[in-house]
């Protein structure tokens, strides 16, 4: 997570969405998002909480949104959504800016 949020910043500085280092954040947000859902795994297994704050969603969807790839934002928000992350207000704005109505499925996280 400290090499995503370096390098966010890194990104943030350049305005560069879509170049090296944006690719390189996509990637680390992947293999960030793999390794909690192998942690979340384990801590079902033992009975155990897991956290429900995983920067790597928050941050893809920000890169998502900056490249002006709604839907994928959108996913991310959902998939955030489903490990018990609050990125309702953020996927209401990608659905905005996607021009479109939110599905059945949106609907239903937006309003729980």
């Amino acid at each position: 997570m400290d090499n995503i949020q370096k390098d966010w910043s890194v990104l943030y500085n350049l305005k560069d969405y879509t170049g090296k280092i944006a690719h390189k954040i996509e990637e680390e947000c992947f293999e960030d998002i793999a390794l909690y859902n192998k942690m979340r795994e384990i801590d079902m297994k033992y009975g155990e909480s897991s956290p429900t704050n995983i920067p790597a969603f928050k941050r893809l969807a920000m890169l998502y949104e900056k490249q002006e790839k709604f839907e994928e934002a959108i996913d991310i928000c959902k998939q955030a959504y489903s490990f018990g992350m609050d990125e309702r207000s953020r996927m209401i704005r990608m659905i905005k800016k996607a021009g479109r109505n939110p599905t059945i499925e949106e609907l239903k996280i937006i309003n729980d």
